[in-house]
């Protein structure tokens, strides 16, 4: 993964997915592969993270950092209300049984207790939009 920050935007896997992003099932996808796996991988994660910050978006609760090309989809399209809750579970999973978090938990105590506290902020949005 080639990620340059803790953002969830910070990631080429985010930005990858976001460039086959063509229609809201594409967002329910990237966050069902994450539910449902034991134990979600490194590329689903990310892809799933930005999925869940599109939903958040489309609910009214972006973080004001979505990139232009997930702004632009997210004002013509809409997931179902159904999106937050898998968001949810989705974000929860990650932040604590995902390859993604063991990746950030390698890298450092504070890098982890970083990144957790951005996807925690992330659960937070989702919470509020239901």
């Amino acid at each position: 993964m080639g990620a340059w920050g803790k953002g969830n935007w910070s990631n080429d896997n985010a930005h990858d997915w976001l460039n086959r992003l063509r229609v809201p099932a594409d967002v329910e996808t990237a966050l069902a592969a994450v539910v449902e796996a034991e134990e979600p991988g490194n590329l689903w994660s990310c892809c799933a993270l930005a999925a869940a910050e599109i939903v958040a978006a489309c609910f009214g609760q972006s973080d004001g950092h979505l990139p232009d090309k997930a702004a632009d989809w997210v004002a013509r399209n809409r997931v179902p209300y159904t999106a937050i809750a898998t968001s949810i579970k989705a974000a929860e999973k990650i932040a604590y049984s995902s390859e993604l978090a063991a990746l950030w938990r390698h890298s450092g105590h504070d890098a982890y207790a970083d990144w957790v506290i951005v996807v925690e902020g992330l659960k937070s949005r989702l919470v509020a939009a239901l």
